[in-house]
């Protein structure tokens, strides 16, 4: 049996333009989905567990365009058996 790492990110963007408040807005929607994973820690029995890496909020950029949101990572600890 194989522990296995999958490191995986989520990126949340919420405007396309320089809101007044970005900062203030996507704190609590970024912890959202921090508590919605870290409430199911097994992801319906997928891995073993799911710890957050890293938080950051931040202007991010597709395809030439800025976007506001953030970024949250994690890492899935999973066990694997070859067959």
């Amino acid at each position: 049996m194989l522990n296995v790492k999958v490191n995986f990110t989520v990126v949340l963007v919420i405007r396309d333009y320089a809101p007044q408040d970005w900062f203030v807005d996507i704190i609590p929607v970024m912890a959202e989905v921090v508590d919605a994973i870290l409430a199911d820690r097994s992801l319906r029995g997928t891995v073993m567990d799911v710890t957050p890496t890293a938080f950051y909020p931040g202007e991010i950029k597709f395809d030439d365009r800025l976007f506001f949101g953030g970024v949250c990572r994690f890492s899935a600890e999973l066990l694997y058996s070859p067959s």
